[in-house]
């Protein structure tokens, strides 16, 4: 009788969601559905009400196609979560539309080193250059098929934070794609 019954992990939950052993970290961005991808999909959905321009750094579709992948490629997820993952993604993206633009800044491994150590954040400082490449790949395939309308910027040459130009050089081209303006 109890081989018929849908098993019941560590956590306590039935079913696809992982076990996790008491005093286990996971980390964020590993779980099949975590807080920060639950806020980004509420995000998602309160963009697509809104008539207003929104410039969103981070979207469901780099999370999961993305990290999500690359964790799942390195032996960071397994393959019920990463199943679970996918699922989930693919009925929240059939309640958000994808956006009118999206915007890829290209950068090399060692422009994206240089960037992680400018910004000095802890948890960035252990990322492995094998870590970064898997992630650099990922966009490359991942904005090589994007269907929707992209714009692709080689931001290895720029630096938009310190030099003016620099930025009206990306607001223009923003402008330009989505407006038509400054071409």
């Amino acid at each position: 009788m109890l081989q018929d019954a849908a098993p019941v992990l560590a956590d306590g939950c039935p079913g696809k969601f992982p076990a996790v052993r008491q005093g286990q970290v996971i980390p964020a961005g590993t779980m099949p559905f975590d807080a920060e991808r639950a806020q980004r999909f509420q995000d998602d959905l309160e963009i697509a009400k809104s008539k207003d321009v929104i410039i969103q750094d981070r979207t469901l579709f780099e999370g999961v196609e993305i990290f999500v992948a690359n964790n799942h490629d390195m032996g960071n997820l397994s393959d019920r979560d990463y199943d679970t993952y996918m699922q989930l993604f693919r009925l929240m993206m059939s309640m958000v539309a994808p956006p009118d633009l999206l915007i890829y800044l290209r950068c090399s491994v060692p422009h994206l080193v240089d960037q992680i150590q400018k910004r000095g954040r802890d948890y960035e400082q252990t990322m492995s250059l094998e870590y970064l490449s898997g992630l650099n790949e990922r966009y490359e395939q991942w904005i090589a098929r994007y269907q929707g309308r992209l714009l692709a910027i080689d931001a290895d040459h720029l630096d938009f934070e310190n030099r003016p130009e620099d930025f009206a050089l990306i607001t223009d081209k923003i402008d330009a794609e989505l407006f038509g303006l400054f071409k």
